[in-house]
């Protein structure tokens, strides 16, 4: 008698992270509020009621989405704080880890995108767990810069957006680099340089112009 397949679970190795990929897919398709856990399940091969099973709720998937999506910049983030590097030179790593991110992570540029447009429990989560810190650290940074002789001729509130605005435009909007510049968004070269381009905006915010 011919053994019956085994049910992928996905709280266990690739298949959890091939299901948690799936999801982040669909949060950036169709924002928390269009996902659906059905189309989810049939992405991954899974059942619908396993995954609420392993996650109770949409709720629950979304945010161990987000958990696992923001893992790696959080740890690089830890990394570009180093003390032993000047407060100028830990702003600029994040920047460039930023890029990095968006480029390996596209849909989590999409995902902040579609979620910010409007107020709602899951942009609670995102905003309060991942995006707050994220603002108060880089803010933190320009602050000190400033009692350090940096005297930013932008506005530090309206610089974060156009530094963070600008690190997930091209991941998001990959087929105008495409079209219109015959560039690669997503090629090492791309983003290297993109973050080069990048610092060097930043650069000129925070430095007066002699």
């Amino acid at each position: 008698m011919a053994k019956a397949a085994k049910t992928q679970r996905p709280d266990r190795g690739a298949g959890r992270e091939a299901l948690l990929e799936a999801a982040a897919r669909e949060f950036a398709e169709n924002g928390f509020r269009g996902a659906s856990v059905s189309r989810i399940a049939k992405r991954t091969g899974v059942t619908q009621p396993l995954i609420n099973h392993h996650f109770g709720s949409k709720e629950g998937l979304w945010r161990e989405v987000l958990d696992w999506t923001f893992a790696d910049m959080q740890e690089a983030f830890g990394d570009a704080l180093d003390p032993a590097l000047s407060t100028r030179e830990q702003l600029f790593e994040i920047v460039r880890q930023t890029v990095y991110f968006f480029a390996r992570k596209p849909e989590l540029a999409r995902i902040v995108k579609t979620e910010t447009n409007h107020p709602s429990e899951a942009f609670d989560h995102l905003f309060g767990n991942y995006l707050k810190p994220m603002v108060m650290m880089t803010q933190g940074l320009i602050k000190k810069l400033k009692k350090e002789g940096h005297d930013p001729e932008i506005d530090p509130r309206l610089l974060h957006f156009i530094v963070v605005g600008a690190a997930m435009q091209p991941f998001t909007e990959p087929e105008i680099a495409r079209r219109a510049f015959r560039m690669e968004p997503f090629s090492d070269k791309y983003v290297e340089a993109y973050a080069d381009a990048l610092c060097e905006v930043l650069e000129r915010g925070i430095n007066p112009r002699g």
